[in-house]
């Protein structure tokens, strides 16, 4: 409809847009079409009580749909990331790389020239296929205990031509020389020792703790079965010579000799679990066969008596 007073009314009966081929020429209703598609961005309002709308209002009496035009990129480039990052402390002197990735691509000369190093460090320019990662190829060694600055300007450009918001900037501090040498003869301290020794350094420890605990469980075993032995040994005396009730009518003729014994052995006896010897009782079996021996000789027991005393103490009769 072309200059018309009322350019259309409907009283809910008529269709005004087809989505395919596009809807009507309004004269008063020619803009805004921000995509350039021959179509105005907003609905227009059909009189009536029915509320109509064309979606599709061209531009132009031409009625000429056109492929949609991308809106121009005005949207400022950002850093993403970098490595090192700010802050980092205790960088390599050998570092051969700094890294910066950005949110799009970029332009890659106007970038080159924003870029400054300080202290300066001789480097190359490399770049990702997608223009969007840098990589600066550093050509010698950095200076140690130093602090750098990477700073990239602002005037650094995205393809579009945008520039970055603002000037970028990050700082990292390279390791003293005492830190690079502990690092060339491996790292000193507990955490550096794990990582330097690796995954087989630490599975031999392990395999030394489990022989070592295996060891230890050994000696602890051995030292108990001393002392279960000592208690056997003991038990079998108590049991063998009764030290009182019994003891005179199972082994011995001579009564009063008995109580003698009794006294002696109970003494041996203490002597030994004092010592904690866990078989000679303080004297060796031999010696206690001896000392009755000459009890023997000097007539005071029986040969029956030195007899038994010899089985009892399981030595040989001399």
């Amino acid at each position: 409809m072309i200059e018309n007073d009322i350019q259309s009314y409907d009283s809910g009966t008529n269709e005004w847009y087809d989505k395919d081929v596009g809807g009507n020429y309004w004269s008063d209703w020619t803009a805004p079409d921000v995509n350039q598609d021959g179509i105005v961005d907003n609905p227009y309002e059909i009189g009536g009580s029915s509320s109509a709308r064309d979606y599709f209002p061209f531009v132009s009496e031409s009625k000429e749909r056109r492929p949609p035009v991308e809106p121009p990129d005005t949207t400022p480039p950002e850093v993403v990331t970098t490595e090192p990052e700010d802050n980092d402390k205790n960088i390599p002197v050998d570092l051969r790389e700094i890294s910066i990735t950005f949110s799009e691509p970029m332009n890659r000369t106007s970038v080159e020239n924003s870029i400054v190093i300080s202290p300066h460090v001789p480097h190359t320019y490399r770049w990702n296929n997608n223009d969007n990662r840098l990589s600066l190829d550093l050509a010698e060694d950095l200076a140690y205990e130093t602090r750098y600055t990477l700073r990239i300007n602002r005037t650094a450009e995205d393809v579009a031509g945008n520039e970055l918001g603002s000037t970028f900037k990050i700082a990292f501090t390279t390791r003293s020389s005492g830190q690079g040498e502990d690092e060339e003869e491996g790292e000193r301290g507990p955490g550096a020792f794990f990582t330097n020794i690796g995954v087989l350094g630490i599975v031999f420890i392990v395999i030394l703790l489990l022989i070592l605990l295996i060891v230890i469980i050994v000696v602890v075993q051995n030292r108990r079965k001393k002392r279960v032995k000592m208690y056997d040994d003991t038990s079998r005396i108590d049991e063998r010579l009764d030290l009182g009730e019994g003891f005179t009518e199972e082994y011995f003729v001579d009564k009063d000799f008995s109580d003698g014994f009794s006294d002696l052995m109970k003494d041996l006896k203490r002597k030994a679990l004092s010592e904690k010897k866990p078989s000679d009782f303080g004297l060796s079996r031999q010696e206690i066969y001896e000392q009755f021996k000459r009890k023997y000789e000097s007539g005071e027991i029986t040969k029956e008596t030195l007899s038994s005393i010899s089985e009892i103490l399981q030595v040989k009769k001399s």
